[in-house]
């Protein structure tokens, strides 16, 4: 059960794509926050927001002076850890600014997550290691983890799977880099 406050300002719809593919349930709340100067998704995004099960909220904030949408953002997210605070909160925002939002919340020991984009969730470490339970050891398993909450793209990891997993014309690598392909499929 999390929540996701998405500063719309700061990522746009591009911090959106790939949130039908991470398994939001009915349990989860989306928080959008947008203003006059970011108002617009894409078409691709509103068709991934409609599939998922998670509650939508979207807030039109005012603005006019600086950092008001993360102000508000911030006000919004305090008051949602005060109803629960064992809740997951991820801020989707490419502002580090929200960096001290969660150094604050976790000397208070709750767990806040700023990521760059919906696409940013750490994978869940339980699938890696099923898709390869007849692959790799547990302990190779939580390498390719690793691998995968690294690289931000196919590209890269295929190329460090190939590094971590040597043999002969890369067998290995290809045959672990297609047992996880429907995790990352989301990845650029």
């Amino acid at each position: 059960m999390g929540i996701y406050f998405v500063d719309f300002e700061n990522v746009n719809s591009n911090g959106l794509v790939g949130i039908s593919k991470i398994d939001l349930n009915e349990n989860d709340k989306l928080v959008l926050f947008y203003s006059e100067n970011a108002k617009s998704l894409t078409i691709d995004v509103h068709k991934e927001l409609e599939k998922i099960k998670a509650k939508k909220e979207y807030i039109k904030v005012k603005v006019g002076t600086a950092n008001a949408l993360d102000f508000q953002l911030a006000s919004y997210l305090g008051a949602s850890v005060g109803k629960d605070n064992t809740k997951r909160f991820f801020i989707i925002s490419k502002d580090l600014g929200f960096d001290a939002v969660c150094d604050f919340w976790k000397s208070r020991n709750v767990i806040i997550k700023r990521i760059d984009s919906i696409n940013s969730i750490d994978r869940n470490k339980e699938d890696v290691v099923k898709c390869l339970e007849k692959t790799l050891s547990e302990k190779d398993a939580l390498k390719v983890y690793k691998i995968v909450t690294t690289f931000k793209t196919k590209q890269g990891i295929h190329n460090n799977l190939v590094k971590t997993f040597p043999s002969k014309d890369n067998k290995k690598a290809s045959e672990i880099y297609n047992a996880i392909k429907n995790l990352i499929d989301d990845k650029k």
